[in-house]
């Protein structure tokens, strides 16, 4: 019998919980297009109009990282976690995003027509002026999968 996916946790986990953070490289470097960045630990850059259209982020962490314009049309977000985040102002049309966890971060004046979600959750983010236009929620099999999942703000 098949593994069951894991539901819905109310709970965001930390970096070191994640299945593949022992595995994790520190990134130094520029994001390409095209690029493939697997098991990579983004921590603390500032990427300013940056071109990663058709790039593949797969099992890779994203923590106070801040995103300022740019193209990432395309691009492939399987199995990350993002944690404290900015985006301003990104092109992310078309880009799919499969068991992402992202918590504490704000995208703002991102554009994502088109962007194919599944199994995504956002654990106390803000988003302001996001263009979600026509998402999908994959191709999933079930009828009971969840496209994204809203977890509400930590209480004051």
């Amino acid at each position: 019998m098949p593994k069951r996916r894991e539901q819905h946790r109310r709970e965001p986990r930390e970096l070191g919980e994640l299945p593949y953070a022992d595995h994790l490289e520190p990134f130094d470097g520029r994001l390409a297009q095209g690029g493939d960045y697997d098991t990579v630990l983004f921590d603390g850059q500032e990427f300013e109009d940056a071109d990663a259209s058709n790039a593949r982020f797969m099992e890779s962490a994203f923590t106070s990282v801040t995103f300022v314009g740019g193209r990432y049309r395309r691009a492939r977000f399987s199995d990350v976690w993002l944690n404290g985040v900015r985006w301003v102002g990104g092109d992310l049309t078309e880009s799919t995003w499969a068991d992402a966890e992202i918590i504490m971060s704000a995208p703002a004046g991102t554009a994502l027509p088109g962007a194919e979600m599944n199994h995504v959750t956002f654990h106390r983010c803000k988003l302001d002026s996001v263009n979600l236009r026509a998402p999908t929620c994959g191709r999933s099999r079930s009828s009971s999968a969840r496209c994204a999942t809203w977890t509400s703000p930590a209480p004051r």
